[in-house]
């Protein structure tokens, strides 16, 4: 007894389980009129006024945090600092240190040939010195005098920091050798720390470093010259140093190009869809480019021991950021497509052309720098004198009458724009050669200008985007026939007025010019009947119009239906008496009545290719017929109103069955509407039982 109960139960359960889930998600699902109030302009200033507290807050909590960790970033220095000139040069090659053989290592104290050296890191013939050193070894070395060693010590300081090494090297303290590794292949910097004790002792401390000169770079003893200096610092400014290098060299240039990749693959999508705005595709290339010399600074690519290739990729992307920004400009200019297809191939392959010519990695970078310094903002700035061109040339067109004011602004904008971006590379490239100290304050920013690029185009694209969404409101076409892809089936009632005796107010208005369409301004009413109800014009030709209640947006397309005719009968009365009233109404004419008839309907949107445009239009979906099944009621009408002075609606019996079995208001919808002038006529129902 107890197992057929609970069996019972279950089956209960079970079948009520779908349905109360379903009540649950349609009291979730967002109402038609929910669904117009978030078009109201003050739920647009709620989510703005929400986005913009957010981001405050975020802001006011996290700001000051970064600032305070990033204000010293970009001239970190260490407590207790080595000085440049401190440093001795033995250039002397094969002056190695055998086991057993201190007196002759250069690293050993007792041996002068380093430490009494006359030259030294600060010399200015240092760098060319180095150059010509490739294929050998040479020797760099410092003595850190006891005093400030004391120093360090009472303080903590004991980590010695050396920085990187773009040669194979060996790290010898007091005549010891500590350490030794590849250089280029490392991508934290060398900081090694030192026992208090050593530094209480009283003596001085003897660093000397052997560089094997075989990568080629033009700076084998970079050491931590870019950073800061090399020096003494305590385990915590350690910390401090590990998370700047991290930030120079692993996630600033990881954002950045994150951050453009991202946007160059946006701003394509963005051309797919607007593939005349050529501005969109150009974008997305110097972005690509951008992002691309961001990956090549990343630190596991920027140590690479293949220094020939590492140079050429950056000559080669420094080239191609030039000559996009140029390409951008003439793009955004509309420059004529002939001149682009012989430039864009040049550009392309004249910096591959260039790096075969170059002899080694050193004669690359010369000539990276020279584009950084020279041609990437020339060619910036080239772009912007294009684009003021334009844009005086359109002002000089709307004497004419040919008047572009949002274009013309744009191309003052935008060539702005990239004026600014040329500047900012010509100020930086001076900076590197007469202030670097400077320089190092503008890197900060290198590589976040394309931002500005970015913001530009993307408030273009926004623009675009919402002019077309204004344009595509203010266009009698379905929401139906903007969705990609679209729908394949619509259902639910279909309701089609005709106004009668048309051909009455179709010759009035041809016989007087200047009058008003009477036929217009009366489906002109019942467009925005339907609108109301939740109605689509799906078919309006002349005199007649279809009018589309869709069952999935409505739980009673039917009821809608009724009640949109309801309110339309009476439209059309009133603005009959407003006809009359105004003396407008022709003589012969019976007034604003039509014939309606209502069924069930499955629709699907199409669009028709008319010549060579496309016009948005609805047929029957598959084993539809709805348009025919009207056509048969309207014979009904005709031979229900004799006189075809009466305004009339046909409602089949099975939506009058539908629409009586769900009728729970007090006053029955067919008896409203028999008690307006409107006639209800049930095909199979003898006239006057409809109500």
């Amino acid at each position: 007894m107890v197992s057929y109960l609970a069996a019972i139960f279950a089956e209960e359960f079970c079948m009520g389980v779908p349905g109360f889930f379903s009540k649950i998600i349609e009291s979730w699902n967002r109402s038609d009129r929910e669904t117009d109030a978030l078009d109201e302009r003050h739920s647009h200033v709620l989510k703005l006024g929400l986005f913009l507290a957010a981001a405050i807050v975020l802001a006011f909590v996290f700001i000051p945090v970064f600032i305070q960790q990033m204000r010293n970033w970009h001239n970190y220095a260490p407590e207790f600092a080595i000085h440049k000139g401190d440093w001795k040069v033995l250039v002397t090659p094969n002056l190695n240190c055998a086991e057993g053989d201190k007196g002759n290592c250069p690293a050993s104290p007792e041996n002068p040939v380093l430490w009494q050296s006359p030259l030294t890191r600060a010399d200015r013939m240092h760098a060319q010195r180095t150059k010509n050193l490739r294929g050998k070894d040479f020797w760099v070395g410092v003595r850190v005098e006891s005093a400030l060693l004391k120093k360090a010590a009472a303080e903590l300081a004991n980590h010695l920091v050396l920085g990187r090494f773009n040669a194979r090297y060996e790290v010898w303290i007091d005549g010891e050798f500590i350490t030794g590794g590849e250089g280029r292949g490392e991508a934290a910097p060398f900081v090694m720390p030192l026992t208090t004790t050593r530094m209480k002792s009283g003596r001085p401390l003897f660093v000397a470093v052997h560089l094997f000169h075989s990568y080629g770079h033009f700076v084998p003893d970079l050491l931590n010259t870019n950073a800061g200096g090399e020096g003494l610092i305590s385990r915590y400014s350690a910390n401090v140093f590990y998370g700047v290098m991290s930030f120079w060299s692993f996630t600033r240039p990881a954002a950045f190009f994150s951050a453009y990749f991202l946007l160059s693959l946006l701003f394509l999508y963005i051309w797919f869809s607007a593939k005349r705005d050529q501005e969109y595709f150009y974008g997305a290339l110097y972005l690509l480019i951008s992002s691309f010399i961001q990956l090549r600074t990343l630190d596991v690519i920027d140590i690479t021991k293949n220094l020939d290739l590492h140079f050429q990729l950056g000559f080669i992307l420094e080239a191609y950021k030039g000559f996009f920004g140029l390409l951008l400009g003439m793009s955004f200019a509309r420059t004529r497509q002939k001149i682009f297809q012989w430039i864009v191939p040049a550009f392309l392959l004249l910096p591959i052309l260039c790096v075969f010519l170059f002899t080694d990695a050193m004669e690359t970078y010369k000539y990276h720098d020279l584009v950084r310094m020279w041609a990437t903002p020339s060619l910036h700035l080239f772009g912007a004198i294009l684009c003021f061109i334009q844009a005086l040339h359109l002002g000089q067109q709307g004497q004419r009458g040919n008047y572009l004011p949002v274009r013309i602004k744009r191309l003052w904008l935008f060539g702005g724009v990239l004026s600014v971006m040329a500047v900012f590379y010509f100020f930086y490239a001076y900076t590197m050669v007469i202030a670097p100290s400077t320089s190092q304050l503008l890197s900060l920013w290198l590589g976040a200008e394309h931002f500005f690029l970015v913001l530009f185009l993307g408030h273009l694209a926004a623009s675009e985007i919402r002019h077309k969404s204004v344009l595509s409101h203010r266009t009698p076409i379905s929401e139906y026939h903007q969705l990609d892809p679209m729908p394949t089936s619509v259902q639910g009632i279909l309701l089609v007025l005709d106004l009668k005796s048309s051909e009455v107010f179709f010759k009035h208005r041809a016989s007087r010019e200047g009058s008003t369409s009477m036929v217009s301004v009366w489906r002109s009413h019942i467009y925005t009947l339907a609108w109301q109800y939740g109605g689509i014009v799906v078919y309006k030709k002349g005199d007649e119009v279809a009018i589309l209640f869709d069952s999935a947006k409505h739980s009673r397309p039917l009821m809608n239906a009724v009640n949109a005719l309801k309110e339309m009968t009476q439209e059309s009365d009133l603005l009959e008496r407003q006809f009359q009233g105004k003396g407008q109404m022709p003589a012969n004419a019976i007034g604003c009545r039509f014939r309606a008839a209502m069924v069930k309907a499955e629709l699907r949107p199409v669009w028709e290719q008319i010549g060579e445009t496309r016009e948005p239009s609805w047929e029957p979906a598959a084993q539809g017929h709805a348009f025919d099944d009207i056509e048969e009621l309207f014979k009904f009408e005709k031979s229900a109103d004799k006189t075809g002075r009466q305004t009339m609606a046909v409602i089949p019996a099975e939506l009058m069955t539908e629409l009586q079995s769900g009728e729970t208001s007090a006053i029955h919808p067919i008896a409203e509407l028999s008690n307006s002038s409107l006639k209800v006529f049930i095909p199979g129902i003898p006239e006057g039982a409809a109500a």
